[in-house]
């Protein structure tokens, strides 16, 4: 077994996802893919993929990271993965993240995954609501949209750890700021302090190109 080298709530590359009647491994996909997901009212949809990026290699539990969340229903959520899975053997895989301008992506057992992970938003954040995540993913395709896609890319971070402690203040407040205008105060600060403090010196300078 090799030694992790991620950190983050991920996807193993190996994961099937399905363009048109083809299922295409999630570590071939390439920016401007088209792929099967869900949108906000849950209907079927083609998706644009908008940002791939690699994450090293970690533990997973069939595809999915402990702490990547993915689509419930009763009532609608993203709720983590866990580890608690009897029936799956946890195995070492190469991490990806895809982001996509539809909220949901289906792999080929059915599952619904996003980009997000309870790294980012707190490691007692086991469930988000369907509209708390919506709002996240829209903020996150904007900033994608805008700056790129380097924020899914390991490389682009000083440490995870930086990223577990800094993220959960940037996604309450990416929530807050979403839901009304007024309050996205609060946003900038936090967002200033993750742009400074976890992201390399090369992908800060870039960011501070685009803000």
């Amino acid at each position: 077994t090799r030694p992790p080298t991620g950190g983050g709530g991920c996807v193993a590359g190996e994961t099937g996802v399905f363009s048109g009647k083809e299922v295409i491994k999630i570590k071939n996909l390439e920016v401007g893919d088209l792929i099967s997901g869900f949108g906000s009212n849950l209907e079927k949809k083609i998706c644009r993929v908008e940002a791939i990026g690699s994450f090293g290699s970690d533990e997973v539990y069939g595809n999915y990271t402990a702490s990547h969340y993915l689509f419930e229903t009763s009532p609608n959520k993203m709720k983590v993965h866990g580890s608690n899975h009897t029936d799956i053997e946890p195995s070492n895989a190469d991490l990806y993240d895809v982001v996509s301008d539809c909220p949901l992506v289906e792999d080929e057992t059915g599952n619904l995954f996003g980009p997000l992970a309870s790294d980012f938003c707190g490691a007692d954040k086991e469930k988000l609501t369907w509209s708390q995540y919506l709002l996240l993913h829209k903020a996150i395709l904007r900033i994608v949209l805008k700056t790129g896609g380097f924020w899914f890319n390991l490389s682009s971070y000083k440490n995870m750890e930086t990223v577990k402690k800094l993220g959960p203040k940037v996604c309450k407040q990416m929530i807050r700021c979403m839901k009304n205008i007024k309050n996205c105060d609060k946003l900038e600060s936090a967002s200033q302090k993750f742009v400074n403090k976890a992201l390399t010196d090369t992908v800060k300078a870039k960011t501070m190109e685009t803000f």
